[in-house]
């Protein structure tokens, strides 16, 4: 069975002090998260361990609330990952979540088979692993994306009603 698992966020208060933590390790329960800034470069890099077998994503957000998806996914091959970034933010938050089913194209399987790839919805803002209305808005993400809309905006909440005139289908 395919699962999905949400590991440890990891934060920081931009400008207060350098952040590194201990090194990955592949028994880590949380894939060994560190993150490090490089004051050299002037950039963060967040680090885990790539557990063989696994497919991640990264979140992130400025305020704990609302996360949104960085376009990547990572596959796992027992290696150390890194994702870097630079931010004028006083305040960023980080979080790695996984998938545990073993595939040979992590960016172009469909994990919550909605017809769309993993790179896809992660590219449009959307949840790789589920929640085939990620914005809540009564429009699936199939049908957002061959109708034009946006997935990761609620269509309905922004005008009051469908601004497509889109027939949506709920089962009951």
């Amino acid at each position: 069975m395919k699962k999905m698992l949400l590991l440890l966020g990891i934060g920081i208060a931009l400008g207060s002090f350098p952040v590194q933590l201990p090194a990955q390790t592949p028994t880590d329960s949380n894939e060994g998260s560190v993150l490090e800034f490089d004051g050299t470069n002037q950039i963060y890099r967040f680090k885990w361990w790539g557990r063989s077998g696994n497919t991640y994503f990264l979140q992130h957000s400025d305020d704990l609330v609302n996360w949104l998806w960085v376009p990547v996914v990572e596959p796992g091959n027992d290696t150390i990952k890194e994702w870097g970034f630079t931010t004028t933010g006083d305040k960023f938050f980080v979080r790695l979540r996984y998938w545990t089913a073993a595939t040979s194209d992590p960016e172009g399987d469909d994990f919550d088979q909605d017809g769309v790839s993993n790179l896809l919805e992660v590219q449009l803002g959307s949840n790789p692993m589920g929640a085939n209305d990620s914005d809540d808005d009564g429009l699936g993400f199939f049908t957002e994306i061959a109708s034009g809309t946006n997935p990761a905006a609620s269509d309905t909440a922004r005008t009051g009603n469908n601004p497509l005139g889109l027939i949506v289908y709920t089962s009951l």
